[in-house]
C-alpha cells in the first residue's frame, strides 16, 4: 500500500464491470473506491469516517490488554525485545492516522 493507496480488482456496484479499483485508506479504515472503469467513487463522509474511526480506536485501546497477554504468554521475551520499541511507536502511530483521517476530509473536500 502506498500512502494510504491500493489498487484491487473488484466488481462494481454501479456498472457491474470487474475491474481495477483503487482503494484510498485513512489508517485502517477504508475510506473511499474508486472504479477506473466508470469514475464511480464511492466514499464515506468525514463525519462518518471519524465516527468510525473513533469507534475502532476504542476497540483497540479495550483489546489492547487481551492482545498483549497473548502475545507475552506466546513470546515471553517481546517483554523486553519488543514491547519498549512499540511504546515508543505509538505516539507517532496515532498522529500519522489522524493526519490521514485529515487528508481524506480535506481531499474530499475539494472534490
Amino acid at each position: 500500500m502506498d500512502n494510504g493507496k491500493q489498487q484491487v480488482v473488484l466488481r462494481c456496484g454501479v456498472c457491474g464491470k470487474e475491474g481495477l479499483h483503487e482503494l484510498h485508506y485513512a489508517g485502517r479504515l477504508l475510506a473511499s473506491a474508486k472504479c477506473k472503469s466508470c469514475g464511480t467513487i464511492m466514499r464515506h463522509t468525514p463525519r462518518e469516517l471519524r465516527r468510525t474511526y473513533i469507534k475502532d480506536l476504542q476497540d483497540r485501546v479495550t483489546t489492547k490488554p487481551h492482545r498483549l497477554m497473548r502475545r507475552l504468554i506466546m513470546e515471553p521475551s517481546y517483554l523486553w525485545k519488543g514491547l519498549p520499541a512499540a511504546l515508543r511507536r505509538q505516539p507517532k502511530k496515532f498522529i500519522d492516522e489522524a493526519k490521514e483521517l485529515k487528508n481524506v476530509e480535506k481531499l474530499q473536500d475539494e472534490e
